[in-house]
């Protein structure tokens, strides 16, 4: 997969949170699979930091204390909670 294509699949992400992240049934889904796709392609595109530095509420210092808990999930899930009606794509 290159940078380009992994930038894209977070960005889809994050724009289905603005699309979709007031429906209740939802957003632990999307939430769910964000998480999973900036844990996986993370360590091969550094490159996908920068998207999610763009979302509202995210800070570097999140990123890297969820990269060294070893409970990134919840750490990831509770940095998006605050956000999902502001991120513009």
């Amino acid at each position: 997969m290159t940078c380009d294509m992994s930038q894209q699949v977070i960005n889809s992400l994050l724009h289905c949170l603005h699309i979709h992240g007031q429906h209740d049934n939802i957003t632990p889904k999307l939430l769910t699979t964000l998480v999973q796709a900036y844990s996986v392609l993370r360590p091969c595109h550094e490159e996908i930091t920068r998207v999610m530095l763009q979302v509202p509420g995210v800070t570097a210092d999140n990123l890297k204390v969820s990269e060294k808990n070893s409970s990134g999930h919840n750490v990831h899930a509770s940095m998006f909670n605050d956000c999902l009606c502001t991120v513009e794509i």
